[in-house]
């Protein structure tokens, strides 16, 4: 009900909008947990798959356009540690690829995974 639905919900009422725009920019938020879940987490694991499934697809429906569609990898959100990515990396993350620099950018996933540990860990 988190995950899924509302991303689904958000992309049925937007994507006319983003497909006609001089510059349309999807971007969604996935894990690494989406392709290697813990033994615990399954549900959003797959919840997180989905999203970044339909974000690809939609990707894919905006090539030869000037919109785009990307995923970005977060895993822990905060700055206690150094693998929390802190909420500030995170808005860089989206600013740029919501820019005309960004648009260079279409159907990827982007890890946005703080300082400490590799996007596989």
């Amino acid at each position: 009900d988190v995950n899924l639905w509302p991303t689904l919900n958000a992309l049925r009422a937007f994507l006319p909008q983003v497909r006609t725009a001089e510059h349309g920019r999807i971007v969604t938020v996935s894990t690494p947990f989406a392709r290697g879940p813990l033994a615990t987490g399954a549900a959003y694991s797959a919840t997180k798959a989905a999203v970044e499934a339909m974000t690809l697809s939609v990707a894919r429906e905006l090539a030869g356009t000037s919109a785009t569609a990307n995923v970005i990898l977060v895993r822990t959100i905060g700055d206690a540690k150094p693998h929390h990515t802190r909420p500030a990396e995170i808005v860089a993350a989206l600013r740029w690829l919501c820019s005309a620099e960004g648009g260079a950018v279409n159907g990827q996933l982007i890890p946005v995974l703080g300082r400490g540990l590799p996007a596989g860990s």
